[in-house]
Formats: C-alpha cells, sequence, structure tokens
C-alpha cells in the first residue's frame, strides 16, 4: 500500500537502478588517519612456532560491521564517486542514484538509514524528494534526509528544513565535515530508536501504577478497579519487571519518566 501511494503520488513505475559498488580512495585518507590506529576489538588469538621452534603471536581482526546504509541521490559524477568512497571508508554501506525517480524507487524498495540529496538532482529534485518522503509516512519521514546544495542559499535552506531536512550541506563538499553530520544523524536516530523501544506495560499495570503514584495501597486500589488485592500486587510486580525496578516507588517514576503513565 505504502509502495503504491508513493509511485502514484510522483507517477512513477521505474524499477530501482543495479546497485553500484564503490571502493575506498585516496579522499578518506586524512579522515582515516584521524581515527585510532589501535583497535579495541584487535585481540591475541594465541601463538605458533616457527621452523626454529621461536613463538610467532598472532592476532585477529574481526570483520568490520557497517555503521549503517546511506543512499546517495547525485548526478554529478565528479561528486558521486568521491562521496561514494568516502563514506564506504569511514565504514558505511552506500548506495548511489543518479536522478531523484531512481533514487524514490531506491527508497521504496530498501529503505536506507540516511539519505544525501543534491538539491537540482534531475527528474525529481531534492525538495520535491524530500516532499514526497514527508508525506509517504512515518517510517520515511523519520530517515534523516542532508540536502546538498550548489552554494549557501538561506531561502532554500529554509524552505528544506521547513519540509522535514534534518541538515544542507553547500558544495564544494567538506568531507570532514560531511563525516561528523553524517555520524551524529544517524546516532541521534539510534537515540531515538532506543527510546521508542522503552519497556511495555499492559494497560492495567499502567492503571494499577497511576493509584500507586497517587499514594493508594494495594486493598484500596483493589476496591478502586473492583479487583482482588492479589491481583493489584501481581500487577504490580509484572511492572516493576518490566521496568526492571525494586520497588513500587521506582516503578512509578520510571513509568512517568517514560511517559507510560501520568499521576
Amino acid at each position: 500500500m505504502l509502495n503504491h501511494s508513493l509511485h502514484t503520488s510522483s507517477g512513477l513505475n521505474a524499477p530501482p537502478a543495479t546497485a553500484r559498488t564503490f571502493t575506498g580512495g585516496l579522499l578518506a585518507k586524512t579522515l582515516l588517519a584521524r581515527q585510532p590506529q589501535n583497535s579495541p576489538d584487535t585481540r591475541r588469538a594465541g601463538s605458533r612456532r616457527d621452523r626454529r621452534g621461536r613463538r610467532i603471536e598472532e592476532t585477529v581482526r574481526p570483520q568490520a560491521v557497517p555503521l549503517g546504509s546511506i543512499l546517495c541521490v547525485e548526478n554529478e559524477e565528479k561528486t558521486a564517486g568521491p562521496l561514494a568512497e568516502t563514506l564506504i571508508a569511514l565504514g558505511y554501506t552506500v548506495d548511489v542514484a543518479h536522478d531523484g525517480e531512481v533514487g524514490l524507487a531506491k527508497i521504496v524498495a530498501n529503505r536506507p538509514n540516511l539519505i544525501l540529496c543534491n538539491s537540482s538532482v534531475p527528474r525529481i529534485g531534492g525538495l520535491e524528494l524530500l516532499q514526497k518522503l514527508s508525506l509517504a509516512g512515518a517510517d520515511y519521514a523519520k530517515v534523516p534526509f542532508i540536502l546538498l546544495t550548489e552554494r549557501p542559499c538561506r531561502d532554500s535552506e529554509l524552505a528544506a528544513r521547513r519540509l522535514g531536512a534534518d541538515d544542507c550541506l553547500p558544495k564544494p563538499i567538506d568531507f570532514e565535515m560531511l563525516s561528523v553530520v553524517v555520524k551524529n544523524r544517524l546516532r541521534h536516530t539510534a537515540v531515538k530508536r532506543s527510546a521508542s523501544e522503552q519497556a511495555h506495560l499492559t494497560e492495567r499495570e499502567k492503571v494499577v501504577l497511576t493509584w500507586v503514584g497517587r499514594g493508594k495501597t494495594s486493598s484500596e486500589i483493589a476496591l478502586i478497579l473492583d479487583l482482588s488485592e492479589r491481583t493489584v500486587n501481581f500487577h504490580c510486580e509484572q511492572a516493576m519487571k518490566r521496568l526492571d525496578v525494586m520497588n513500587r516507588t521506582q516503578a512509578v517514576a520510571t513509568a512517568i519518566s517514560q511517559q507510560l503513565i501520568s499521576t
């Protein structure tokens, strides 16, 4: 249904284009040189001996896990190539689309963790693509969107931010600034996702904790809710387990802080 609404709103029926693969290049060397050289994940795997019986220490470096998936919607080859190379060298999975229609199709087929989009990309411009995503539903609107502009322009940036753009970066791209912005956006998204995955309470547990927060005892809550006192105690205990706390006071405080209840 979502795919249909996206394609209908854009007049599209184009299949996702074949993904392009890039390898890290020289542009990323400066950024990578600033990363700590001694990885904390490097660990001693043991030892073996050479022909003369001398011990040879061996280490293992685990395969790096991608930091996130990024779609670059960029029609200029002189920008798209170095952009993808730099991001891949920094540890991200990167896909490239050379126009807005292909970009939209790729987003629908496999929603990325972050989108980098040239404001003047052909067929569907950056602002129009941003608008389509904002209208497509929360799952698409919440994907971090960074608009790449030809030059600093207050009006364009204001329009982009009103449509939901998270950042606007001018060309030529400052790759060091880009790496910081991308890292911060993905980290902020991860924090919000973690907050949304907070402890779940049943409706009955919420009601019981609400009355606990108002100073009622188990017997009083039982009378109010027409339950047995034993049932009230059970719901309190379950709520404490879900919230990972030791007592009712902590349960009420945690539930309020997570906006699960209000007193």
